[in-house]
């Protein structure tokens, strides 16, 4: 895991109530480094916090809007499960913890790819995406999940209802985890790559992207950094080539095409 240097950190109680939270919890803040110590809220203490540094009104912002000078604010949550009453009722009675999984929910979101892309010359497909936090310590000024980190650490709970919503999609293959911060950069420590591709090694036919831009070195990962010899090998395994697929992650995942200014020679 990254060593973090956090101006705060809040624990929920609620990531404190099992043995297993709590001991994910001690793992992570072994590596976290504060000049206060953590704090334990509650709902309404949370919702207090939010409301004071305006998390609502800046959930829209890109992470260069932050002003960030080092790392940020880290959130210890929890998965609350909640129907969709009781997630309506936690948000009237806490309006700032709608945001950001600050209420305990969207462990997973729809990326509906064809109508966001279609008509920008892409292929992007829809697809059910996997989370367990919302933010990251890599602090890229134009991507929108900066500012702080909410993280959940019942993560075996949330491995348990996967069968369920794949059930639920016999359509979706691939399940990518977790475009809405970087887990690679909390591991081995947080233990969610173990638990995911242990899971996703017993299925039939559904597969598991972890999507990373980390350099935690503690990791072992395979990553695709968009060169042409990367792409080389990749391209026919996955029977594609730059004529037939244009990614609409931007010109540096096509091989041939220039890269963007200012990024490094292939």
């Amino acid at each position: 895991m990254y060593e973090v240097h956090a101006p705060a950190v809040y624990i929920h109680q609620r990531a404190l109530s099992t043995s297993d939270r709590r001991a994910r919890v001690a793992r992570m803040l072994a590596h976290v480094h504060c000049p206060v110590e953590p704090e334990i809220v509650d709902d309404g203490r949370l919702n207090e916090i939010s409301t004071t540094n305006a998390w609502p009104a800046k959930s829209s912002w890109r992470t260069g809007q932050w002003g960030l000078s080092g790392d940020p604010v880290l959130v210890f949550n929890a998965f609350t499960w909640d129907t969709a009453d009781e997630r309506a009722r936690r948000r009237k009675q806490y309006p700032a913890l709608a945001t950001r999984m600050l209420d305990g929910g969207a462990a997973w979101s729809l990326r509906k790819g064809r109508d966001f892309y279609g008509g920008r010359g892409t292929v992007c497909q829809n697809a059910w995406e996997l989370h367990s936090a919302f933010g990251c310590l890599h602090r890229c000024d134009y991507c929108h999940i900066g500012g702080f980190l909410s993280i959940m650490v019942n993560l075996e709970e949330l491995v348990e209802r996967l069968p369920a919503l794949i059930k639920e999609n016999p359509w979706l293959q691939l399940y990518k985890y977790d475009n809405q911060t970087d887990t690679i950069a909390f591991e081995p420590e947080y233990g969610a790559s173990e638990l995911m591709v242990n899971f996703f090694a017993g299925c039939e036919s559904e597969y598991l992207m972890l999507y990373t831009k980390s350099a935690n070195g503690r990791v072992r990962v395979s990553l695709c950094n968009e060169t042409t010899e990367i792409w080389g090998e990749l391209g026919p395994r996955l029977g594609m080539t730059p004529e037939d697929y244009i990614c609409g992650c931007g010109p540096t995942s096509v091989p041939g095409n220039p890269l963007f200014p200012g990024a490094r020679p292939e």
